[in-house]
């Protein structure tokens, strides 16, 4: 049965067992309210492409949705701090922190592609380094 959250689908059936979610959060530095999230922020399309037995939902939705957030915190940290600078340079700014490569950096710096669970092809190709989908 899937619980409700504010829109959001979560499920408790994970690939990721509890005390390897203990390990993310230890490397984040950060103890998440809803683990269930955590695993669902970590599962990649392609590993429910090959679970047909694994819950129908991957981060594909989450992605979107911290996408969106990302954009608007940075947004607003650069609006803040530079008052000085007009519109067209602000947008150059966020369009510099929130691109692609950035993001991948940041998320590589972390380590975040050792938690992914991926599908057996996206795995054995490296998917987990791949900017792309990190």
């Amino acid at each position: 049965m899937a619980a409700r959250g504010r829109g959001l689908v979560f499920l408790p059936t994970t690939p990721l067992e509890i005390n390897e979610l203990q390990y993310v959060e230890d490397g984040l530095g950060y103890a998440f309210n809803d683990r269930n999230l955590l695993a669902l922020a970590l599962t990649h399309q392609s590993y429910v492409n090959e679970h047909p037995d694994a819950p129908p939902v991957s981060n594909e939705r989450l992605e979107f949705l911290g996408d969106s957030i990302v954009g608007m915190v940075v947004a607003e940290r650069i609006f803040n701090g530079a008052p000085e600078l007009p519109e067209g340079d602000l947008t150059v700014r966020r369009s510099q922190v929130i691109r692609k490569e950035t993001l991948a950096a940041a998320a590589r710096s972390i380590g975040l592609g050792n938690w992914l669970v991926m599908g057996t092809g996206e795995s054995t190709t490296g998917g987990n380094l791949r900017g792309k989908l990190i």
